[in-house]
């Protein structure tokens, strides 16, 4: 059987990943934190992420236009209440739609299990240069929990 080959030219990669394998942050309860990735760098073609603000990742000056972002938290169970992954657009909700629903992932924490996590799903958006994106979390618990992994990331989908 014979196969044809199509040549599509190069094709080019640009994103960043990002995580906090060794930060635990800690979450009190009702309180949002944003979190840290203290400059573990997974890969960065595209210089989305700069040390001195290790919470984002940030679309750079010119370029790129649309991205697919998606992370990942992990956070310890809690006995009681709920976890929530906000990601955020220039600190402030991130809306999707014509009615700018603001979108949530929320999680419920499970009894016995060691760790719960909350995926934020792949997903494109229009940029534009310096625009910023984090990851938020918020616990309904009581007392305090702790995010003990989590990675983000973003993908420059249009030039």
């Amino acid at each position: 059987m014979a196969f044809n080959i199509l040549d599509i030219g190069a094709i080019s990669f640009s994103g960043a990943l990002i995580t906090n394998d060794n930060i635990q942050q800690t979450i009190n309860a009702f309180q949002a934190i944003t979190v840290n990735f203290g400059g573990e760098v997974i890969y960065d073609t595209g210089n989305f992420y700069d040390i001195t603000t290790p919470n984002r990742l940030t679309i750079p000056a010119s370029g790129v236009s649309r991205v697919k972002l998606y992370g990942e938290i992990e956070w310890r169970s809690d006995l009681t209440g709920r976890g929530t992954l906000r990601p955020r657009i220039n600190g402030g909700p991130f809306s999707i739609g014509s009615n700018g629903i603001d979108i949530n992932i929320e999680n419920v924490m499970v009894s016995g299990d060691p760790s719960t996590k909350a995926y934020l799903p792949p997903f494109i958006i229009d940029v534009s240069p310096g625009d910023f994106f984090e990851l938020q979390v918020v616990q309904t618990g009581v007392g305090s929990n702790a995010i003990t992994q989590s990675l983000f990331g973003i993908e420059v989908i249009d030039t």
